[in-house]
């Protein structure tokens, strides 16, 4: 017996996915070409070294044995979460260098020099990284960077809660024994510390490879340059010379600290988290076997512990762990989440808004522009989720 309707509908599916990846290719070749012809001859006029101003902040400056590069585009809706990640380093003592791809005014360029020692405003280009190397040249110049024995490397990327300050103090109790720390690490592709947030002692910062790597390193603002050749190019240079990161929110934490609440905490006590769990469990994977035999909640309140972890451990080892398992830090710890975790299918914003905590009702509202405002993965094959889901944009 034949089905005619189901073989048309196959086939027009099997059309629509060979026109999404001929239009993905095309999509993606001419947005790299794009991106890099447009920087090129702004880095060849040296316009990644422009400093618009520069201005001492308000906090008193404590001793310069701590600094703390933070790379901010700050908007009126992340503004409290930013303030929260300042304040989080001044308790834990680190002298506070801001830099902007942006002109500050007004209201919000006050409130960043109230939470900082020093507020660098400089041409638009090259992202974090961009940031990140500007910074570490104007700190070169300085005498105090001398003085240093830790070295954060941060950005503005994150919803940081007001228990930043307990969690980068965590962060340095935890890792004492390593030099060189981060929050997550992500084995999509390649390898490699996610570095929106990590934090070098001197042997690494002072170490030849480190330094070579900013001398060497060119800030074009693609953010597939800024993934592969910065971020995962950093971590490879730096595991090269022999460093070995420690990661605060780790797989085998998580996993271990969720099968123990999985075991110890009746299903029917612990709803909100077995929620998480649930909605982690069931993102989709390109193996479609590793997904959840169904996808009603209460059939997962029946499954052993350790059959509904396998899943989520696949996961975080599968995709970007902040998005992939970003709600459960979220709930155990008390992280941040990344503001980019509804993009590609990751959680819908309801989710994010309804299910995260540590923040105030006020952050939360933020919060929500602000996830609205970056937008998610389209529901149609556009080129704007193409850039999305292959990390262009």
């Amino acid at each position: 017996m034949t089905f005619p309707t189901m073989e048309k509908t196959l086939s027009v599916k099997n059309v629509e996915t060979l026109a999404f990846y001929l239009h993905s290719a095309v999509a993606l070749f001419f947005y790299d070409v794009w991106e890099f012809l447009r920087d090129a001859p702004f880095l060849l006029m040296g316009k990644h070294k422009i400093i618009y101003a520069e201005q001492a902040g308000h906090l008193p400056v404590p001793s310069h044995k701590r600094i703390a590069v933070v790379a901010i585009r700050p908007s009126r809706e992340i503004l409290p979460f930013t303030l929260n990640l300042l304040r989080g380093l001044a308790e834990n003592g680190f002298f506070i260098l801001c830099v902007s791809t942006s002109r500050l005014q007004g209201e919000t360029k006050e409130q960043i020099l109230s939470h900082s020692h020093h507020l660098i405003e400089r041409y638009p280009i090259g992202r974090d990284f961009g940031s990140y190397k500007i910074a570490l040249e104007w700190l070169e110049k300085r005498s105090f960077y001398a003085q240093a024995e830790l070295l954060a490397l941060i950005n503005d990327s994150v919803f940081y809660t007001k228990d930043t300050g307990a969690s980068i103090a965590e962060l340095l109790k935890k890792g004492e024994a390593s030099d060189w720390l981060g929050l997550y690490e992500n084995f999509e592709c390649r390898y490699h510390v996610q570095s929106y947030f990590q934090i070098l002692r001197a042997p690494a910062f002072r170490s030849r490879a480190f330094i070579n790597f900013w001398k060497q390193y060119l800030p074009f603002s693609s953010r597939r340059h800024s993934v592969k050749n910065g971020e995962a190019g950093f971590t490879r240079i730096l595991k090269n010379a022999g460093f070995k990161p420690y990661i605060l929110y780790n797989t085998v934490r998580i996993h271990d600290d969720v099968l123990k609440r999985l075991r110890e905490k009746p299903a029917a006590e612990d709803k909100q988290f077995r929620y998480i769990v649930f909605l982690t469990a069931n993102r989709v994977l390109k193996t479609w076997r590793d997904s959840l035999p169904s996808n009603k909640f209460e059939d997962s309140l029946t499954m052993e512990p350790e059959d509904l972890l396998r899943r989520v451990s696949v996961i975080m080892e599968f995709k970007n762990p902040t998005h992939a398992v970003g709600l459960l830090c979220n709930f155990l710890y008390g992280a941040g989440l990344k503001r980019d975790i509804c993009y590609s299918g990751a959680h819908p914003i309801a989710d994010i808004v309804s299910l995260s905590s540590g923040y105030s009702p006020e952050e939360m509202e933020n919060m929500a522009v602000d996830l609205r405002l970056k937008g998610t993965a389209a529901s149609s094959m556009s080129t704007g989720k193409i850039l999305r889901i292959y990390g262009r944009i």
